[in-house]
């Protein structure tokens, strides 16, 4: 028995331990203005901080005038994936919605938000808010798309990770070589000391 209450002791802190962890690019995503009837989408980047694989199981929207799409296959530490909501600007004037998201690393939904003004027509903008605008454009996108978008930007992350995680063994395995070569000398030269 005693035994078996060391073990639990010893077992419990290190499931503590390795769990996800999540972390957000931002918890709001500001629109400003936008057109009426022109829907926008909001990605939030996903990162898993944790030593865990982190599953996004499901995202709620606060209203059916905004639809989610996420990254679907677990997130491995260290990786990145998306959370997207197309908000459908149907209704005229302020919004602010929440997104619900439900993961492994946290026992209650994490809330994100996305606001701004739908406006009727759009005032000619100042020569600075023009600026802007065209550095930032908001994109239209249909919920298959924004499903598309997550997918296809998710699998980039993972490409990436992998790629940095190659180069970190081909570097690992240089470094290895280099210690072995310079072993050999070293070990050469104490023969040819020990021979003089």
């Amino acid at each position: 028995m005693k035994r078996l209450v060391c073990l639990c002791w010893t077992l419990v802190p290190l499931m503590l331990m390795a769990q996800p962890k999540v972390s957000f690019d931002k918890d709001e995503a500001k629109f400003g203005d936008i057109l009426w009837k022109k829907p926008v989408t909001a990605t939030f980047h996903v990162t898993n901080t944790g030593n865990k694989p982190l599953v996004i199981t499901n995202v709620t929207t606060s209203c059916g005038c905004t639809v989610a799409s996420w990254t679907m296959e677990p997130i491995q530490p260290g990786n990145e994936g998306l959370v997207m909501a197309t908000f459908d600007a149907k209704q005229l004037g302020r919004f602010i919605k929440s997104v619900g998201i439900y993961c492994n690393a946290a026992d209650k939904p994490i809330y994100l938000k996305i606001s701004g003004t739908v406006k009727e027509t759009m005032l000619e903008p100042k020569v600075e808010e023009s600026k802007v605008m065209k550095e930032e454009p908001q994109e239209v996108l249909s919920p298959e798309e924004t499903k598309a978008r997550a997918k296809a930007e998710a699998k980039e992350a993972k490409r990436k990770a992998k790629e940095e995680k190659r180069k970190a063994r081909e570097l690992e395995k240089q470094q290895r070589k280099q210690n072995k070569t310079k072993n050999s000398w070293n070990i050469l030269k104490m023969i040819k000391s020990i021979k003089d």
